[in-house]
């Protein structure tokens, strides 16, 4: 049984206590006339002023390597506030304060 860990504030861009590893799986795609290579089988949302929202085929990770149990879930919302009662998972609590504006954008090559 997996022990309940209390909040963590962590700014974005920064995984302090907690860091969590998305771990997306791979799935076979069978070449047919409706085969469509830019298709995703994961989007990931970064919320302006919100939570990150994962949809599609994924699997979530505790930093020690431990899977979370999603029971059927293909979307979740994982908290960047820091303010929520079920960590990794956002409940909301951000509505109250917490501002942080997401626009994309184009990252530099790696070096």
């Amino acid at each position: 049984m997996r022990r309940h860990q209390p909040p963590v504030r962590a700014q974005y861009g920064s995984a302090k206590n907690l860091i969590f590893a998305l771990r997306i799986r791979k799935q076979e795609v069978g070449l047919s006339a409706s085969f469509n290579p830019i298709t995703m089988s994961t989007k990931i949302t970064i919320r302006s002023n919100g939570s990150i929202r994962l949809e599609g085929d994924f699997e979530l990770y505790d930093q020690d390597g431990n899977r979370f149990e999603l029971n059927g879930r293909t979307a979740v919302s994982l908290c960047r506030c820091g303010h929520t009662a079920t960590p990794p998972f956002c409940d909301g609590a951000h509505k109250e304060q917490f501002d942080s504006p997401i626009q994309a954008y184009e990252l530099p090559a790696p070096r």
